[in-house]
């Protein structure tokens, strides 16, 4: 993995096979990876290793007291809100 210096704010843009090969490159360095999944029917975050285990394609709908998540084609990778917990 090529390093280079960005200033602070800097905005990256990324091709969507280049995320796995991030989330491996951190794991190998020791790090652990945390990020979105689908649990108990709602967007919780837990380890994970591979891409697989986000909510892609799914949306989210909040509101007082009500909160559920459902598959949408539409969706992408992040077109969730945080979960209820």
């Amino acid at each position: 993995m090529k390093s280079s210096k960005l200033p602070v704010g800097a905005f990256v843009r990324i091709d969507k096979p280049q995320l796995q090969a991030i989330v491996d490159q951190l794991q190998q360095c020791g790090y652990r990876t945390v990020g979105p999944q689908l649990a108990d029917a709602a967007v919780v975050y837990d380890d994970f290793s591979t891409l697989d285990q986000l909510p892609i394609g799914y949306l989210d709908e909040q509101d007082g007291g009500y909160y559920r998540v459902r598959p949408s084609p539409d969706a992408g990778y992040f077109d969730y809100v945080v979960g209820p917990h």
